[in-house]
């Protein structure tokens, strides 16, 4: 008798390690993200190990970077190059990436929702291998109804959202 109960006990443990292992598995998956073709490439996380040309960085005050934003190396009206932040919210730009080393005009389209760009010029240095932080700071809470499927990730702005508590008390 003690040897099923240990037994059932140690059923027990092992289906509830393996549930909540495929929990965290499933909770670690991040969703697709539209792909587009475009002439703009995304700056991979492992480029930041790279020897680059130029890193941008789009950065908030405690050091968070954001992913999805468009980085453009400018030359008067010409692009010489464009990037998509990583995840690090860097875009590296390699020697691939630029033919030559120079003062560029750094353009950031397409900040997350909810932050803003400084109004500050940011140029590179014509030196190989110098990283520009380019600050941006939030503007407050979304004002609009977050759209379906929403989720929040470290450093996001959020929706407006109100909450009802079980005694009916609601809070915006």
């Amino acid at each position: 008798m003690k040897l099923l109960k240990k037994l059932l006990w140690l059923s027990m443990a092992l289906a509830t390690f393996v549930g909540l292992s495929a929990v965290v598995v499933a909770c670690d998956k991040t969703p697709a993200t539209d792909s587009s073709s475009s002439s703009i490439t995304e700056s991979a996380p492992e480029d930041d190990n790279l020897a680059f040309v130029y890193r941008v960085s789009l950065q908030n005050a405690t050091g968070f970077g954001f992913s999805g934003a468009t980085v453009k190396l400018m030359d008067g009206d010409t692009v010489v190059a464009s990037k998509n932040t990583n995840a690090s919210g860097n875009a590296n730009f390699l020697p691939s990436d630029v033919a030559q080393v120079g003062n560029y005009t750094i353009v950031v389209e397409n900040a997350p929702k909810g932050y803003a760009l400084p109004e500050t010029v940011y140029k590179t240095a014509a030196l190989a291998g110098t990283e520009t932080v380019v600050p941006i700071t939030p503007t407050g809470v979304l004002q609009e109804a977050a759209p379906v499927g929403t989720y929040y990730r470290l450093g996001d702005v959020v929706h407006d959202f109100t909450v009802t508590l079980s005694d009916n008390t609601t809070f915006t």
